[in-house]
């Protein structure tokens, strides 16, 4: 268990391996947000197996980059009581199957990490919760990404467009 200080308050970070069932939750920041229509958008936000609650949220502790070879963003954690982002609380109906599909698309464990982060607040219902978090797991990738400085994706999702084949492109400068 490994943990770090934020507003005097104990950040946990928990390898997943041993976690599971700890949280019901799922923080989304990048192509997974409901707001964003991207590849996998139907597959998650029009299942069958489960259906998505979702609700505006801020994750404390972390910063936000977009991964400019992929077209999709990941977190780095740090120890920073200022740095946050945005993104939305996804709560299943379904946790399992939401799980197996959240898995699959973030090609867990090959590609991102899944862990728990404390220190996710619920933008609507103003309460603090822990959430499952995917986070890039080839650090040396993080070498070829920009720091999103608006603390949210969807930002640059809606000022550029992705193309999978030829990786990140602007629209317009800026």
């Amino acid at each position: 268990l490994l943990y770090f200080q934020l507003n005097k308050e104990q950040i946990y970070y928990y390898n997943t391996t041993k976690m599971y069932g700890k949280t019901q939750k799922f923080f989304v920041y990048g192509t997974l947000r409901s707001s964003i229509k991207a590849e996998y958008s139907s597959i998650v936000h029009k299942n069958t197996k489960f259906k998505l609650s979702m609700s505006p949220a801020k994750l404390f502790g972390v910063k936000l980059y977009d991964m400019l070879n992929y077209g999709y963003p990941t977190i780095r954690i740090t120890n920073n009581e200022n740095d946050f982002i945005y993104g939305e609380i996804a709560t299943p109906d379904n946790f399992d199957e939401c799980l197996q599909v959240f898995d699959k698309i973030e090609e867990y464990p090959t590609e991102y990490d899944r862990v728990v982060l404390s220190k996710c607040l619920d933008l609507k219902e103003n309460v603090y919760y822990d959430v499952w978090v995917y986070i890039e797991n080839k650090i040396q990738e993080l070498n070829n990404s920009f720091e999103i400085e608006s603390n949210s994706y969807k930002h640059i999702k809606e000022n550029c467009y992705v193309s999978y084949k030829d990786g990140f492109n602007y629209k317009n400068d800026h």
